[in-house]
């Protein structure tokens, strides 16, 4: 089992708060007001006993090269105190990544943006996948619209994705086997 602790220097708000009450989350989850500047909120943490440390862009900053110079700081912190604690920063400018270069995994928000924008324009659609994967939706969204597209687009916003076998499909095992094409193309006749 693995607990994740969320240090922050901001206090929690009412919907966060409500998030960690849930069983599921409530044992798991723990919430530290701090900053990761501050050794002696990195060891209420216990970042040294940590198996890895995300440090997360701030997104209350108008200018992305202030929060990016914030991020850094924190990520330095945090390798002074745990050197062996492998780290996942996010940033959001390409030339803020050779100040991290220590870390584990770097993601840059404007790289993966544009790569995004690059990658819809070989393969269009792309990006709107990747959005509905990434954000959570009820499926009702454009249902009071005029346009009968979208009402179709947001039912199928709300539709959810599973991992599970082929094989032990009860919809989709006939098709083990068989093209991608071939089982697209048949499964929704």
């Amino acid at each position: 089992d693995f607990y994740v602790v969320l240090l922050s220097p901001c206090e929690l708000d009412t919907t966060m708060k409500m998030i960690l009450q849930v069983p599921t989350w409530a044992h798991r989850v723990i919430y530290i007001q701090g900053s990761a500047l501050k050794d002696a909120d990195l060891i209420r943490a216990r970042v040294t006993e940590a198996e890895a440390c995300f440090i997360l862009a701030a997104r209350n900053y108008a200018d992305r090269s202030a929060a990016d110079e914030h991020t850094i700081l924190r990520s330095w912190a945090i390798r002074d105190f745990a050197p062996n604690v492998p780290q996942y920063v996010q940033i959001y400018r390409p030339e803020n990544k050779i100040h991290v270069v220590f870390a584990e995994h770097v993601v840059c928000e404007d790289e993966f943006k544009y790569a995004m924008l690059a990658n819809n324009c070989l393969c269009p659609g792309t990006s709107t996948l990747v959005t509905l994967l990434l954000h959570t939706s009820r499926g009702q969204e454009g249902q009071s619209s005029d346009e009968s597209w979208h009402r179709l687009y947001g039912k199928c916003s709300g539709n959810e994705i599973y991992h599970i076998k082929l094989s032990d499909s009860r919809f989709f095992g006939e098709y083990e086997g068989k093209s991608f094409t071939y089982a697209s193309f048949h499964s929704h006749r």
